[in-house]
């Protein structure tokens, strides 16, 4: 792809405008197997946006920002001990994205 000298192959947006909620939750439970207490933490979190555009000052219109979901879920599970052991098991989920494609200059979803 050769871009022309006269092109432009980017430009910075002037204003953007991002609003959402954001909530998580969790909790502990004591295990007890053969003796030795162990700790399971499932938990889950998320994030929706209300509101993520972004606006140029050349009176194009607003559009939503490329690469940021529209909202995003993260679940798992915390296992810790009390002799240092600890891990965790985590699953995300992402909504629709918007992209750029450098090869077309399209826009995906």
């Amino acid at each position: 792809m050769e871009i022309v000298p006269d092109e432009i192959s980017w430009q910075n947006q002037d204003e953007a405008t991002i609003t959402g909620i954001e909530g998580e939750m969790s909790y502990v439970f004591p295990v007890t197997i053969a003796g030795s207490r162990f700790f399971m933490e499932p938990y889950a979190s998320g994030t929706y946006m209300l509101d993520y555009v972004s606006s140029f000052d050349d009176g194009s219109p607003d559009e939503d920002i490329r690469y940021l979901p529209e909202w995003n879920l993260v679940t798992g599970l915390r296992v810790h001990d009390s002799n240092g052991f600890s891990g965790n098991f985590n699953m995300a989920y992402f909504g629709e994205t918007k992209v750029q494609d450098w090869i077309s200059g399209r826009q995906k979803k």
